[in-house]
């Protein structure tokens, strides 16, 4: 271990990563890419997957409990993060996932191959012979059809918050506490915003960034900005830095960025008229979003043949969708019109217009249907069913709509379909599949936070009422029996209910409580898939 790296190792020994599912390095989201683009990668349930600075498993050990039969394997140089992620699986019961303690360079053929390779927040924070290594695990280490994942920040948009960092850097004492460092270095960004003249480049930049700054957790602005290493880099050289180890660019995790539909077409034509390849096009996107942080899906070179940036229909009437299409109240709108015409809220906290018949139709069944999937088959089926419209139509429809909702990461999409298990809607039940557990506590936290991760890899915190439900909610149980459990717990103290910022210690009035949130909890779980 280098003295480097054994500085980042102390690092992070003295404050850990908060390590949580991040949904844009799934496996399944993976290869649902790849196969969207031509590459048919092996499939995500039975793969083998590696994470390259897994701090405590948080990302990685959730795909192990969703796929029994894939094999997960983690590493990190923080053997103080490494053993909490350890105690997670031994008291978990998780026997497909491992984790070990040591440096990325000391990755050799020793260790096998990986379908999938995940790196998310390591590239940019540590020195160049470590971003080097992760490269050439990236190309060793990959199975033939494999795809591996590598979070980054980016210039332009990182060129202004170098500036802040830079401030940061230059009022943080040395010898002190994480938390001191913290205090000191926002101290210094108040001071300026207060100070710094309205015209200059360095308002701008404090305009652009503190509110981001405010709200971000302690331990990751700790990471983000005051680490010994971060090296921002323009996505051309990234490029660049892969191809020098062997390894082709894919496609972007965020499938938004990619296209030249989701921008105005007096923006994206004269840049497609110019740009000979795909990447070029979205370093000229980056320029023009000042793009400050990319999710890069890269292959081995020799498969670079297999991709293709034109959507084939054939590959997508395989595939799995799944949408939540919340309506809009419009005033004024017919009930004829409500058929053709939708306004909703959108699977990525967006809204979304839906104009035509079978548009709305499939929006809604998707919306029913969540977080479960359909595919474009099922999905016109469905809608024939229900419209006296031709099938070619629907089929044309259904197919163009689908297109431009994944395109515009209004839907998401896998290769395998995500299913629920049967359920009586009065009795809820716990999905199978889903990871709970509590996370390490670090900078800035009195207490373990309880998260779940969801079929879709995303990150739920439960609160005390939810974490009672998921105890409980077993199928047996219908929803006034959970409503009891709940009382009975706040009772005892294990659920806080509070009113005007005062705990509620009445019994009745905990059990009215109880009773107006507990339906409230299970529609909200439900909603996010832990619960059928």
């Amino acid at each position: 271990m280098t003295k480097q790296t054994e500085s980042i190792r102390k690092t992070y020994d003295q404050t850990p990563y908060q390590s949580r599912p991040f949904p844009q390095s799934a496996p399944e989201r993976l290869q649902a890419i790849a196969h969207i683009f031509g590459v048919d990668a092996p499939a995500a349930s039975t793969a083998r997957v590696l994470e390259l600075g897994c701090s405590a498993g948080g990302n990685l050990i959730a795909v192990a409990v969703r796929h029994p039969k894939l094999r997960a394997m983690g590493v990190d140089v923080s053997g103080v993060q490494i053993a909490y992620g350890q105690q997670v699986l031994q008291s978990s019961g998780i026997s497909n996932a491992e984790l070990r303690q040591a440096s990325i360079e000391e990755i050799d053929e020793s260790w096998g191959t990986f379908d999938y390779i995940i790196c998310h927040g390591v590239y940019s924070w540590v020195p160049e012979h470590v971003r080097n290594a992760i490269l050439r695990v990236c190309q060793q280490r990959l199975s033939s059809n494999g795809v591996a994942y590598i979070s980054y920040n980016t210039y332009p948009g990182w060129k202004s918050r170098e500036i802040l960092r830079d401030a940061m850097l230059l009022r943080r004492p040395e010898d002190d506490t994480p938390e001191n460092q913290l205090a000191y270095a926002r101290g210094m960004l108040d001071f300026l915003q207060q100070h710094t003249p309205q015209d200059s480049m360095l308002k701008a930049a404090l305009d652009e960034n503190m509110a981001y700054i405010r709200t971000a957790p302690p331990s990751y602005l700790l990471h983000e900005f005051l680490e010994q290493h971060n090296a921002p880099c323009y996505f051309k050289d990234f490029l660049a830095s892969a191809a020098e180890h062997g390894l082709s660019y894919l496609a972007e995790a965020d499938l938004t960025c990619m296209f030249a539909n989701n921008y105005p077409s007096e923006m994206a034509q004269p840049l497609l008229r110019e740009c000979k390849t795909q990447a070029q096009f979205e370093q000229y996107l980056d320029f023009v979003g000042n793009r400050s942080f990319r999710q890069t899906l890269l292959i081995k070179a020799e498969q670079a043949g297999q991709v293709q940036y034109t959507l084939q229909r054939a590959r997508l009437q395989a595939m799995h969708f799944a949408g939540w299409f919340e309506p809009i109240a419009q005033a004024g709108k017919s009930k004829a019109s409500r058929k053709t015409e939708m306004h909703a809220k959108g699977i990525n906290g967006g809204t979304v217009q839906l104009t035509g018949a079978v548009a709305v139709a499939l929006a809604k069944i998707l919306h029913k249907t969540y977080p479960a999937t359909r595919t474009m088959p099922d999905l016109a089926f469905a809608i024939v069913a229900q419209t006296d419209l031709p099938v070619a139509t629907v089929t044309e429809e259904v197919a163009k709509t689908l297109t431009q909702l994944l395109i515009s990461g209004q839907v998401w999409a896998r290769c395998q379909p995500v299913l629920l298990p049967k359920a009586d809607k009065q009795r809820p039940k716990r999905v199978p599949g889903v990871h709970v557990w509590k996370l390490q506590n670090t900078l800035g936290q009195a207490e373990h936070t309880t998260m779940a991760c969801s079929l879709w890899h995303e990150a739920v915190v439960l609160d005390s009422l939810e974490q009672q439900l998921w105890q409980h909610a077993d199928g047996t149980r219908d929803i006034a029996a959970l409503t009891q459990i709940v009382a009975d717990a706040a009772r005892a103290g294990s659920v806080g209910f509070t009113e005007q910022n005062q705990l509620v210690t009445d019994a009745q009035q905990q059990q009215e409580l109880a009773a107006q949130h507990t339906p409230q909890a299970v529609a909200r779980m439900r909603r996010c898939g832990l619960l059928a």
